[in-house]
């Protein structure tokens, strides 16, 4: 989203909210705006707001735990996954959400166990498949035969799929990067920080892990704070000082 969009969805949520204070629904979206605009003590003030209104809403906890990740504040982003999951129990958003706030605590057996909920409940999710693998990395598990499957699901030719080559080993890191600078130009500073943030895990898990936390730290001061990224690389740069 272009920035003149961002200020426009802006002013009418703030007009919206202006006329109606208790509409949750426009609280819960401007807290969503905020977050992509890196301003995320804004963003938990509304999203705050909304659930005050709609305690029970298993978006808006998701919307705030998604936050909660992008501060790296991962048991109160677990416990907002709990409870959206009490409310929606068949959605794969949340077992992929919890399964990172898990990953992030160190918690790899659970982490391993929701991102294992969400593949199966969305098998052609790259995104899904990834992090269950990153988790058995992270627990020094071997899983060719399991990634191999899962992999195996998804199309390669989408972005994130060249990631899962990557972790193959059918792609080099820089072969990698290349394939995430194809296509349009619209979301390709995402596709990029991605990229570069899988490069980078892609190399701690292999001994490099100096070079490594130095490209983490650049997603963290340059990508956007929504970005899927912007919070696994504080993690990952969290995990690796332990």
């Amino acid at each position: 989203m272009v920035k003149h969009d961002f200020a426009r969805a802006m002013a009418d949520f703030d007009k919206t909210i202006e006329l109606r204070p208790t509409f949750a629904d426009a609280l819960a979206n401007r807290g969503a705006l905020h977050v992509a605009n890196g301003n995320v003590e804004s963003a938990l003030a509304d999203l705050n707001a909304a659930l005050e209104l709609a305690p029970r809403n298993a978006r808006y906890r998701d919307a705030r735990a998604n936050a909660y990740l992008v501060e790296a504040r991962y048991g109160d982003a677990l416990a907002d996954f709990d409870e959206a999951l009490q409310i929606d129990p068949g959605n794969p958003a949340l077992y992929f959400g919890r399964g990172r706030a898990n990953l992030f605590l160190d918690n790899t057996t659970a982490a391993i166990a929701d991102l294992q909920i969400a593949v199966r409940l969305r098998p052609a999710d790259a995104n899904a498949a990834i992090w269950l693998h990153i988790a058995r990395l992270h627990a020094n598990a071997a899983d060719d035969k399991e990634f191999a499957t899962n992999a195996a699901r998804v199309k390669r030719g989408v972005w994130p799929g060249a990631v899962l080559d990557l972790y193959l080993g059918a792609l080099t890191p820089s072969e990698m990067l290349a394939k995430a600078q194809e296509g349009g130009e619209e979301g390709s500073q995402r596709r990029l920080c991605e990229a570069q943030f899988y490069a980078a895990d892609y190399g701690i898990h292999r001994g490099a892990t100096s070079e490594a936390l130095d490209i983490m730290k650049q997603i963290v001061s340059r990508c956007r704070s929504n970005a899927l990224v912007y919070g696994s690389a504080r993690a990952e740069i969290s995990l690796a000082q332990h």
